[in-house]
């Protein structure tokens, strides 16, 4: 029975480790995304990006369609930005909201405790967006990305009002975790 018991203990230590091994993101990886037509500024429903910056609570993936747009300057400028939103991500805005209001689901869906966010062309007027059908499975909701997803607009990067964009981003998956999976209370839209 000891001997069972101690397999059974090895062989979940084994997937345990070799899932998180698995959610192990790399700086430079590609990813296809889904992403909302209706605030894409080419109205598109998929994109592809690569993870550019990663901090202690947040990653940052860029469009690559507007990546390869730069220059060489305006990459590392872009770069240095999103170094400089991760730290306050990771030393002020998560922190201070969690203090306040709770939890983000984490680990959540993907079981990374880590947050995505995808800098792309949003239409102007729109600064960030979080769409809720991430945090379900894809056999639920056929476009999720099955992650703790926030979406960026990349003017929303260079705007002083940046910090700003990504903490009320990063309410609403909190919101999502402390009403609807802890308490199946739905957010009003």
């Amino acid at each position: 029975m000891f001997q069972k018991k101690k397999i059974l203990l090895l062989i979940g230590i084994f997937f345990f480790v070799s899932f998180n091994y698995a959610q192990a993101f790399e700086i430079g990886e590609g990813t296809d995304f889904y992403v909302d037509d209706g605030y894409d500024i080419l109205s598109r429903d998929q994109l592809r990006a690569t993870l550019r910056v990663i901090g202690e609570h947040i990653y940052f993936y860029i469009e690559n369609d507007y990546w390869n747009k730069l220059s060489g300057l305006k990459k590392n400028n872009l770069r240095e930005r999103l170094k400089d939103l991760a730290n306050e991500f990771d030393t002020v805005i998560y922190p201070k909201e969690r203090a306040v209001f709770g939890s983000e689901w984490n680990p959540g869906i993907d079981g990374d405790k880590r947050i995505t966010v995808l800098v792309s062309q949003l239409l102007d007027e729109i600064g960030g967006y979080v769409n809720i059908n991430d945090e379900y499975p894809r056999d639920t909701f056929s476009t999720s990305n099955e992650r703790e997803m926030i979406y960026l607009n990349n003017l929303s990067v260079f705007d002083p009002k940046n910090k700003a964009f990504l903490a009320h981003e990063f309410q609403h998956l909190i919101t999502f975790y402390q009403k609807t999976v802890l308490y199946g209370i739905e957010e009003e839209v």
